[in-house]
């Protein structure tokens, strides 16, 4: 085996040891970070962080600018929780009855979120990840 291959496959080596100590690196939302009234719960931001990767929702949604889809900065202080819990449980359904959700079908082209069907557990846990990623691009730009 040559010094050039063996370089490139402890440099791969390297990069799979880096990728998996970033996957499991502990998330921790920003000093101050709120959901209403209550300090966002740092154990529900980061299963919330984990259910927004697994999903795929970075590829239409960010914090602090607009891809294909809105921009999250400030939907969890936005809208209720109740209004998000059934967001995510059924986003269909909100589509086709609620306002809100028919303003932003409409707002975004009439590009359907894909409907996750997230449990009211899991739809709480990606609130307070919106939450704390909101306050952690708000904390940057003041």
């Amino acid at each position: 085996m040559t010094w050039t291959v063996k370089l490139g496959l402890a440099a791969l080596a390297a990069g799979a040891v880096g990728l998996a100590a970033c996957a499991t690196a502990a998330y921790t939302p920003p000093p101050g970070a709120r959901l209403g009234d209550q300090p966002v719960d740092a154990a529900l931001a980061a299963a919330g962080k984990r259910l927004f990767e697994k999903h795929g929702c970075y590829a239409c949604h960010a914090f602090g600018r607009t891809l294909g889809g809105p921009d999250l900065v400030g939907v969890a202080e936005g809208r209720t929780r109740e209004w998000l819990r059934k967001w995510f449980a059924d986003t269909d359904a909100m589509i086709d009855s609620d306002p809100i959700g028919q303003a932003l079908f409409e707002r975004w082209k009439k590009q359907r979120m894909p409907n996750f069907r997230l449990s009211e557990r899991d739809a709480d846990a990606l609130i307070h990840y919106l939450a704390s990623e909101s306050a952690r691009v708000t904390s940057r730009s003041e």
